[in-house]
């Protein structure tokens, strides 16, 4: 008589150890155990980012390319990474503003609003990594740049509406 018994491991399990499956049995001709040991291997693979933004060629979506933002408050949206296991967090690192320093955010999704605190005016770049349970790191999404601008200007979205669109003029004599 054959018994398959199948057993699986949860995130975080320990790594490169040996973990040993007894099974006890009683049977009319008596009782008897079986072993089976399964040596687990660590996780060295880092997450990747595999989808990138059609425009930038880059996992980062939101704010890119050089756009003027006219808000303190501005999302900041990336597409999600993989992993064999999974993404545990991400890292955003802003650089610029005023002070011209880094300043890193770790979170859980790959959103980030920043209405908890409102940034000052200036030029930045911003940049994600993403994280797996087993300290796994992916390497630094290239950074894009944006800048905030004062959204009290005269002539921001702010000041005329929710869109501003800029049409050619052609004069003819």
């Amino acid at each position: 008589m054959t018994y398959t018994i199948q057993a699986s491991l949860s995130s975080g399990a320990p790594f490169k150890s040996a973990i040993t499956n007894t099974a006890y049995f009683t049977h009319s001709s008596g009782p008897g155990q079986a072993s089976a040991t399964v040596t687990t291997a660590a996780d060295t693979s880092p997450p990747e980012f595999l989808v990138n933004d059609p425009l930038t060629g880059s996992p980062l979506i939101t704010p890119t390319m050089g756009i003027t933002i006219y808000t303190a408050y501005p999302d900041f949206r990336w597409h999600p990474a993989t992993d064999n296991d999974r993404v545990s967090h991400y890292t955003v690192v802003l650089t610029g503003g005023l002070q011209a320093k880094a300043t890193y955010y770790v979170l859980a999704e790959p959103q980030f609003d920043a209405s908890t605190a409102a940034l000052p005016r200036g030029n930045y770049t911003w940049s994600v990594q993403a994280y797996d349970p087993s300290g796994n790191i992916s390497r630094p999404v290239p950074p894009q740049s944006f800048t905030l601008a004062d959204p009290t200007a005269i002539g921001s979205p702010n000041q005329i509406g929710s869109r501003v669109y800029y049409f050619p003029v052609i004069v003819r004599r």
